[in-house]
């Protein structure tokens, strides 16, 4: 084991208290007096330097998991567009695509 500040000591009892009484890290830190934020953090520490063994769900290979979706991917529905110019003209268009904005900007300057 490396060697441990006199903190470092002090939380790992705690920790090894807490493991040993099989109650949660939040509850023995109630039981104790003990700032349970604190003791997360004091745990994420000594973990992150050896001290304590990581458990599998919470250590990271840093890699992506591959995914495999499950049926169809869906496409949303195109949504009606509403524009309503200066004058107080509006038009109403089903979808509204890249080039028919353009075009209807264009008319916009045009005009």
């Amino acid at each position: 084991m490396p060697k441990i500040t006199k903190k470092q000591k002090y939380w790992l009892d705690h920790y090894q208290a807490a493991k040993s009484s099989g109650k949660s890290l939040a509850a023995y830190a109630r039981e104790h007096q003990l700032d349970a934020k604190r003791f997360h953090n004091w745990v994420y520490l000594l973990r992150k330097r050896g001290l304590i063994p990581g458990s599998e769900s919470t250590k990271s290979s840093g890699r992506f998991v591959p995914v495999k979706p499950i049926g169809a991917a869906v496409t949303p529905a195109p949504s009606p567009a509403e524009i309503v110019l200066p004058n107080g003209i509006c038009l109403r268009v089903p979808t509204l695509s890249k080039a028919l904005l353009s075009d209807l900007l264009a008319l916009e300057v045009a005009s």
